[in-house]
């Protein structure tokens, strides 16, 4: 760890700061130091384990634990961060970015769909954001409409930390179609998302889900209610059996979020428009397993004016 080469000088920083903060309060530059060097500090053992160090940091509330040998010489440094990780997975994901986004015009006139703004970003930039920060690297966008402002705003993705690659639609291939552009070579289950989706749902669980359900496709499932405003009658011919006031169904929805099997794409036309429905029903007649995974979490699905108004907290 090159840390350790840098102990020593760390150390001396350390002391430095410390009596330079002496000095602030005032202190003579004769006194000794032990007066007001702290006694009772927080530090981990050479040998405690990353788990051990992550509870000691959570139980105290601190970000950093100086690591000290048994002469008491700061010989490494525990951060929450650095003992977290990020744990990188070996799925990659696609984001339909392709579509017009008719029923938001005037706004989509100029600007593609997934670059209209919410809370100062682009939408697509808070979904490369949710998939980076989950530990997804490989990135494919589908594109077609004003594809240049999107590949001019995210480059190749290594300022976002991953790699994008872009596959562009020459013309309109609806949710599914673009999938028809992957490489055959993908090996691991692919995360699919709609590109207009303002979400933060555990990728991670999806993910575990569908190879634990040993299914060839993962509906990211939402459960969405209607409330009915009247009271409804229940009734046996013209006789009213029951009436039940102002009911509320629950009823799970797509929410534009998939896991497919590898080996899916191969089998997707690339010369017309193809909807992900009618993959997930050709699945279903060859009978072949079809799953959902109930997502939780904010969830919009930014496709009218009051969806997108309701993404950026306006009111009224």
């Amino acid at each position: 760890m090159a840390f350790f080469r840098y102990a020593p000088a760390f150390q001396k920083s350390f002391n430095f700061i410390k009596s330079f903060a002496a000095l602030l309060k005032h202190n003579d530059m004769n006194r000794d130091v032990g007066s007001f060097m702290t006694r009772n500090y927080h530090f981990a053992h050479v040998g405690m384990s990353r788990g051990g160090a992550l509870d000691y940091l959570r139980a105290v509330s601190i970000r950093h634990l100086p690591i000290l040998d048994k002469d008491k010489v700061v010989v490494g440094l525990h951060t929450v961060d650095g003992l977290i990780g990020r744990r990188w997975m070996k799925n990659a994901a696609l984001i339909m970015a392709g579509g017009r986004g008719v029923r938001l015009l005037p706004l989509t006139e100029t600007t593609p769909k997934p670059m209209l703004p919410v809370a100062g970003r682009p939408i697509l930039e808070h979904i490369l954001f949710h998939l980076v920060g989950s530990g997804i690297r490989k990135i494919f966008l589908s594109v077609n409409y004003l594809w240049e402002q999107i590949e001019a705003r995210f480059g190749n993705g290594s300022r976002y930390g991953c790699e994008i690659a872009y596959l562009r639609e020459k013309c309109p291939l609806g949710t599914a179609g673009a999938l028809s552009l992957l490489p055959r070579d993908l090996g691991d289950p692919l995360l699919v998302l709609n590109g207009d989706l303002i979400t933060q749902f555990d990728i991670e669980q999806i993910l575990a889900h569908h190879g634990q359900a040993g299914n060839v496709i993962t509906i990211g499932a939402r459960d969405h209610s209607v409330k009915i405003p009247y009271g409804v009658l229940h009734t046996d011919g013209d006789e009213v059996l029951a009436i039940a006031e102002k009911p509320e169904s629950h009823h799970l929805v797509n929410g534009g979020v998939y896991v497919l099997d590898p080996s899916l794409p191969a089998t997707v036309p690339g010369d017309r428009e193809y909807p992900m429905t009618e993959l997930i029903e050709c699945c279903l007649r060859e009978k072949k397993k079809v799953g959902y995974h109930l997502i939780d979490g904010d969830w919009v699905d930014v496709g009218e004016h009051r969806q997108l108004a309701r993404a950026r907290g306006e009111h009224g």
